[in-house]
């Protein structure tokens, strides 16, 4: 949709973020208003909006405080084909050859569009244009390129299994749990009996006296 604005109603010319930033800080200066007040008008956190028309800015202008900013200050944003500058660059852009293919799980656009009857339809304009043995030139390198991704995949299980056996071998072997009956047994030494001073016998340990 186009429109033509006029000329008053042109408050600035945005080329770049730091001309939009100015432009807000001349908005709010304009209206004679405070920081508070713009946060109260925009519903931003207390002090928010003082970050962002900082110079240098504290925080930058993001998806959700772009458009509460533009609320608060009353302006919105009117994107105009600029032939000057479009002109530098005409030049080097390039013909798309052909249309890009969106997603059916992605785009919201033609979601629920792809139906039994959809399809079949689909299916039969595709055998129309296709020969049969195109057809089967299309199915047998499907065919190939199905079978070395799982040939692939199950190679990377292979090596997968062969790390796994080479550090489990590699690991020391714990040594086995001994129970308190399998400790060696301890040899006990008796400590012989003190005998008394001048007494002999056989278990005096002392020599005879000549």
């Amino acid at each position: 949709m186009t429109a033509t604005l006029p000329g008053e109603l042109i408050y600035r010319v945005i080329l770049d973020y730091e001309a939009l930033h100015e432009m807000f800080r001349d908005r709010v200066e304009d209206l004679n208003t405070s920081r508070i007040s713009i946060d109260e008008a925009g519903k931003f956190t207390p002090g928010y909006s003082a970050k962002l028309l900082s110079n240098p800015p504290m925080r930058m202008l993001s998806r959700e405080s772009l458009g509460k900013m533009l609320d608060a200050t009353g302006m919105v944003l009117v994107a105009v084909v600029d032939d000057a500058r479009f002109a530098v660059v005409k030049g080097t852009l390039a013909v798309r050859k052909r249309r890009d293919k969106l997603s059916a799980v992605s785009s919201k656009r033609i979601r629920g569009q792809i139906t039994i009857k959809s399809a079949h339809k689909m299916l039969t304009l595709r055998n129309q244009v296709l020969s049969e043995a195109r057809r089967k030139s299309i199915a047998k390198k499907a065919g190939k390129a199905s079978g070395r991704i799982r040939r692939k995949r199950m190679r990377e299980r292979l090596r997968e299994r062969r790390k796994l056996k080479i550090i489990s071998e590699m690991k020391p072997a714990a040594p086995p749990d001994r129970s308190p009956r399998d400790a060696p047994a301890k040899r006990l030494f008796r400590a012989p009996t003190p005998q008394p001073s001048g007494a002999t016998g056989q278990n005096d340990l002392r020599s005879p006296q000549p």
